[in-house]
């Protein structure tokens, strides 16, 4: 009979294998589109997973904030209704005082000891002109690693120090007894 004819053995045959091929490709492409769709899946997750944890370290830094925030003004009312019983002209003159005085001068870094020995060394308590002292661990002429500096007014700084400025841990008393510990920086608070 003619090349396709639909009554031929061999064409009937022919025709079975066109569609056993169709079926078994259909068959592979999904295969294929499953796991390609599991790799997709799978970098969706890990983005998923790595936006939760940015998301989460985002939370916890607002959290922190807003804690120490909430600790602050609980801090200051809790310490205006103490004051309110207490001699009010004491905690005014301390508040004075404490707007009044000046630390980590530009004086205090800039101070130049002479001294010969590139060796850390602890040296007992020196006086500066503004009248504050520091004792503790000097590199040179620099306060270098642990040290205390106490103002006049009575403000304390107990830390690291790092090439003659507040650096590392270390904790600041204020003369009104407000209190900070944590990281330092150029002599700023940068705390985390």
């Amino acid at each position: 009979m003619g090349s396709h004819c639909s009554n031929c053995s061999q064409c009937q045959k022919d025709r079975l294998d066109q569609i056993n091929e169709v079926t078994i490709t259909k068959k592979s492409e999904s295969n294929k589109a499953v796991i390609v769709s599991q790799k997709v899946e799978y970098q969706c997750a890990e983005k998923q997973a790595q936006k939760q944890i940015l998301q989460t370290k985002m939370a916890i830094m607002i959290q922190k904030q807003w804690k120490g925030y909430k600790v602050r003004k609980a801090y200051l009312q809790t310490k205006l209704l103490f004051n309110k019983s207490q001699n009010d002209q004491v905690t005014t003159d301390k508040k004075s005082k404490r707007g009044k005085q000046k630390y980590f001068t530009k004086e205090e870094y800039e101070l130049t000891i002479k001294s010969e020995s590139l060796q850390r060394e602890y040296r007992s308590k020196y006086k500066f002109i503004s009248g504050s002292t520091y004792e503790g661990e000097w590199l040179g002429d620099k306060r270098d690693e642990q040290g205390i500096q106490i103002w006049e007014d009575g403000a304390k700084y107990i830390g690291q120090w790092k090439n003659n400025q507040a650096f590392g841990q270390g904790t600041f008393y204020h003369v009104d007894g407000d209190v900070y510990e944590g990281e330092w920086q150029n002599d700023k608070a940068n705390g985390f």
